[in-house]
């Protein structure tokens, strides 16, 4: 990198080396959509009641009993924590192993690998159909998807921190 480019990236607002930083960049960014949907009235539409009701429909299934209701709810929470543990722990394995062109030596066999690389993407195709009707069905499911991944998120990652040790404390 030469002078001119470095004192560029020091001088920016953003500095993409900067993780933290663009962390906070996202939190503010999701305020301000926040704020743009409700001055389109959003929050007062029918995708941000709870419960059940004549309008809560998933896969053209009306949602309209407590009964189904709480079987949405349970479908949503296990299946978010299924997919989160699954993407924190097979993704990384295919990439970071399987396709790292550094890496040379694989943990199973060829056939072995290939079968978790189809597995992984034919589960990834079924459940991104599932998750795309789930999350425009109602806001309820929306925030117990979001809590169930960054649950099983935090477990996995905080597990995958556990020996390592901080730069800066």
């Amino acid at each position: 990198m030469n002078i001119t480019t470095r004192i560029i990236n020091e001088k920016m607002l953003i500095n993409f080396d900067n993780k933290k930083g663009l962390s906070v960049l996202i939190c503010g960014w999701m305020l301000i959509l926040c704020v743009f949907l409700s001055e389109i009235g959003i929050f007062n539409s029918d995708f941000m009641t709870i419960g059940p009701s004549n309008h809560t429909v998933f896969m053209k299934t009306k949602i309209d009993t407590w009964r189904k209701w709480i079987f949405m709810c349970i479908f949503t929470i296990l299946s978010s924590m299924v997919h989160s543990y699954i993407c924190d722990c097979i993704w990384p394995f295919i990439s970071n192993t399987i396709c790292d062109h550094k890496e040379s030596v694989l943990p199973y066999s060829k056939n072995d690998c290939m079968f978790i690389i189809q597995v992984y993407y034919s589960y990834h195709h079924v459940f991104g159909t599932v998750q795309m009707f789930l999350v425009i069905t109602q806001v309820d499911f929306l925030v117990l998807r979001m809590v169930s991944e960054l649950s099983i998120s935090y477990l996995t990652h905080k597990k995958f921190m556990e020996n390592k040790i901080t730069m800066i404390k």
